[in-house]
């Protein structure tokens, strides 16, 4: 299963297009191609691990858009993670009808009832209880990223369009998708991207594990609680990312060997592994190097790296996606310079 990037920078919702804020940007246009070429290494903006959607901010275009010097590689400056065991919030904001026609439209309509009852945690419910974990208020942002495996609850509100009005700054929003852990890290490519293209001093990076929402019922992530994860980021922070690498490992002890081909180059280096990459671990030599938070999903590996924080050593954080068969990992080395 493969599903295509698309980037672009519609106006939000409120903002008509006028000579000073055009609907098209051709310099958003440049600035999306060479983010996607910067962050994925695909020249035609088509990525097959994640669908992007950027919007735009309201009014004249933003001055991050004149020009600024690229400042090098992304960087953490903090990280939450919070669990949310129960679920409160139903799935269906809407109108029963509205709500038949979608689960039928999923061939699920027999379920309609069981569907209605179900109890989910929304992401602007999520994103709320991690901002209030931060501690001090945020400095102004330049971007907000949001990375999930499923969609969030079904309501008219839009978590992405929300974050940008409630943070300081009103950064763009970008939504990054993937059916598995990968889309965390490429959401942390592309802020490297921008990084580099000196188009992000400030940031945060949102991480939803919304499980509720997932139409399998055979999916294993079902019984595992919502979490959500928030990484402050951007070109100042006390820990480098480095070697962000996205590797796709296809036959049996895949997700093995890429581990151990990065361990050859890192002897030593602390290890966070995410739920999927664990797994494949078990019953290998490689069980017992790695640390990892088994009972969560996407954001396993990044639950794993809170508890360490603040970093005192390198770490390298790694996780694997079942679905596309691909392999994640970046290495976080604190107190390097800029």
């Amino acid at each position: 299963m493969s599903l295509q990037q698309t980037v672009a920078f519609p106006e939000t919702s409120g903002s008509p297009p006028t000579t000073e804020s055009p609907s098209v940007n051709p310099r958003h246009d440049r600035v999306a191609r060479a983010l996607v070429a910067e962050s994925t290494g695909f020249s035609d903006a088509r990525h097959p691990a994640a669908e992007i959607a950027c919007l735009r901010p309201s009014g004249s275009a933003r001055e991050i858009y004149g020009g600024r010097r690229g400042s090098g590689e992304v960087r953490l400056s903090g990280i939450v993670h919070e669990t949310f065991p129960e679920r409160t919030q139903p799935v269906f904001g809407m109108r029963v009808a509205l709500a038949r026609e979608m689960i039928e439209s999923f061939g699920r309509g027999d379920e309609l009832e069981s569907f209605l009852a179900r109890n989910g945690t929304g992401f602007i419910t999520m994103s709320e209880a991690l901002l209030a974990g931060v501690g001090e208020p945020l400095p102004e942002l330049d971007a907000v990223l949001l990375a999930y495996h499923s969609p969030d609850l079904y309501y008219s509100d839009v978590a992405g369009c929300y974050l940008s009005q409630r943070l300081p700054g009103s950064p763009i929003p970008c939504s990054v998708s993937a059916p598995g852990p990968g889309a965390v890290f490429t959401a942390l490519r592309i802020a490297d991207g921008m990084c580099r293209l000196g188009e992000l001093d400030r940031g945060a990076l949102f991480a939803y594990d919304q499980n509720a929402v997932l139409w399998d019922a055979n999916d294993a992530a079902r019984d595992k609680p919502d979490s959500a994860v928030l990484l402050t980021l951007g070109a100042d922070g006390e820990v480098a990312v480095g070697e962000l690498d996205e590797i796709r490992v296809d036959g049996p002890g895949g997700p093995v060997r890429a581990l151990a081909d990065v361990l050859d180059r890192h002897r030593g280096i602390r290890v966070v592994a995410g739920a999927g990459l664990a797994a494949e671990l078990e019953g290998t030599p490689y069980a017992d190097r790695v640390e990892s938070v088994p009972e969560l999903w996407c954001t396993s590996a990044w639950a794993g790296l809170a508890a360490l924080w603040p970093l005192t050593e390198p770490v390298l954080v790694a996780d694997y996606q079942p679905v596309g068969t691909s392999f994640h990992s970046c290495v976080l080395s604190p107190g390097e310079t800029p």
